[in-house]
C-alpha cells in the first residue's frame, strides 16, 4: 500500500487518546468519567474499514435526530494494537499512517 494510505493491513499510530467511560452501579447506573484504554502514539494495524456514511444512514433511518458520533468521519475503523488489544469505532482524526 502506498505510504499516507489508511488501508486493511496498513500501519497506524493514534493520534488522540482513546478512553473508556467509567460507571458506578451501586445505585443504578452512574458515570464517574473515563480512562486512557490505549494511549496516543500507540501503533496498531487496521482490520477493518467501513464507510461512516452506511451507518449515519442507518442512523437517521431509524429515527434518530441528534448527530451520528461518527461526526464528519468518512471511515470507520477496526484497529488491532500492540498493546491495547482490538478497538472498533476509531475516527479519521484519530489516526495517521505509521511510517518507520
Amino acid at each position: 500500500s502506498l505510504s499516507g494510505e489508511k488501508e486493511i493491513g496498513s500501519a497506524i499510530i493514534l493520534t488522540k487518546d482513546l478512553l473508556r467511560k467509567k460507571f458506578d452501579y451501586t445505585d443504578g447506573v452512574k458515570y464517574i468519567g473515563s480512562e486512557i484504554e490505549v494511549p496516543k502514539g500507540m501503533i496498531g494495524i487496521i482490520k477493518r474499514k467501513t464507510p461512516a456514511q452506511s451507518m449515519r444512514d442507518f442512523w437517521e433511518k431509524n429515527g434518530n435526530t441528534e448527530p451520528h458520533w461518527s461526526g464528519n468521519s468518512e471511515f470507520i475503523y477496526t484497529v488491532t494494537f500492540k498493546r491495547g488489544g482490538t478497538q472498533s469505532n476509531i475516527l479519521d482524526d484519530m489516526i495517521e499512517p505509521y511510517k518507520k
